[in-house]
């Protein structure tokens, strides 16, 4: 009976958690390929972002489905495969725009060899 609230409660701590956790950090990354002038990174990392943001944008909006059929094994179990292919979704968004960011972004300037002794930065 109650199975549909929490699968509707949880949906939105996922969301409210991907949404603060992520998207200013993929943001960033668009942001700082587009100041590299990277025409190839800009535009894989742009959509990387518009995909995690679609799949925000889903997974805010179908647990409205699980409460209208709160008693359909269907509707119980396409929510379990959703939230897997969701979980999925956002990972591998989030992977291969790291990826695309770490093999084609580099800055000006590096920081290189050893930042001293836990003593010494005292």
């Amino acid at each position: 009976a109650y199975y549909p609230f929490k699968v509707a409660i949880f949906q939105c701590f996922t969301v409210a958690v991907q949404a603060f956790g992520k998207i200013s950090l993929l943001g960033g990354l668009v942001t700082f390929a587009q100041e590299e002038q990277d025409a190839t990174a800009t535009l894989w990392l742009s959509v990387g972002y518009w995909a995690f943001f679609a799949l925000l944008c889903w997974n805010s909006l179908y647990p409205a489905l699980l409460l209208m059929f709160p008693d359909t094994a269907s509707a119980r179990i396409g929510a379990a495969f959703m939230d897997a292919a969701l979980d999925l979704g956002y990972i591998l968004t989030y992977l291969g725009m790291v990826l695309v960011a770490m093999v084609r972004l580099r800055t000006a300037s590096e920081l290189r060899g050893n930042f001293g002794e836990d003593l010494a930065l005292q």
